[in-house]
């Protein structure tokens, strides 16, 4: 028997998230053929008939768990159907964990033994 679903790899993690938020984004674009397919093309009415369409969905995306790439291509080009505290503390989110993933490494180097003084 074929439930639809697919099955979930070690991955899902790194990319359950994003799959749900473009599925979303793409059932919300059937619903509304209308609207134009980019975002970048969105006027105000169609922010504003995405975000009552999507609002009862958002609460269910794990935007923490999207990689902050992931965040700035396919979440940032739709920050105002983001509820508006939603959206600065997942900017935080991600500045903050850029950073300390950023953050450089100090090693110390290693310097080859002289086998002279043997």
């Amino acid at each position: 028997m074929q439930t639809g679903f697919r099955k979930v790899g070690p991955n899902c993690l790194e990319n359950c998230e994003i799959q749900v938020l473009e599925y979303v984004l793409k059932w919300e674009l059937a619903q509304n053929p209308e609207l134009p397919s980019d975002p970048t093309s969105f006027s105000k009415d169609d922010f504003n008939t995405l975000r009552n369409t999507l609002q009862q969905c958002i609460s269910f995306i794990r935007f923490c768990s999207l990689a902050s790439k992931e965040f700035l291509k396919k979440v940032l080009p739709y920050k105002k159907i983001l509820p508006e505290d939603l959206y600065k503390d997942l900017l935080k989110y991600f500045i903050e964990n850029d950073f300390k993933q950023s953050e450089p490494r100090i090693t110390k180097e290693i310097k080859p033994k002289n086998n002279d003084s043997m």
